[in-house]
């Protein structure tokens, strides 16, 4: 298997399940209400905003897989939208599925010189 493969082969099992930790994002999220996603303890983050962080850098890496430009900042990578519904919250789930399918269907068949480069 090249690298490429496996590292799709990786983030897909991170995101789907099927990992040697039986931990994944998509069991892990199955039963979360949208309330329970915004709920924050103390001063850390809610599921919801990391959720939206983890997400941020996939979407930010897969427009450079897709051929565009290197365009994501840190500072923003909290910026999470308003759930407000349950709508908002599967919303937001199912983007982060769509976008870590088509993130690992480009990794996989991206040429293995390809890693090595810079973005």
């Amino acid at each position: 298997m090249t690298i490429s493969k496996q590292l799709a082969k990786n983030f897909r099992e991170v995101h789907f399940g099927g990992n040697w930790t039986e931990a994944n994002l998509k069991s892990l999220l199955a039963d979360v209400t949208w309330e329970e996603a915004n709920k924050q303890v103390y001063q850390l983050n809610s599921i919801a905003a990391l959720l939206f962080h983890i997400n941020y850098f996939v979407d930010v890496t897969l427009k450079v897989l897709e051929g565009g430009p290197l365009d994501g900042h840190d500072k923003f990578s909290f910026d999470c939208p308003p759930i407000n519904s349950r709508a908002d919250w599967d919303n937001m789930i199912d983007k982060a599925r769509r976008d870590a399918d088509r993130f690992a269907a480009l990794v996989a068949i991206l040429p293995e010189e390809k890693l090595w480069n810079d973005m």
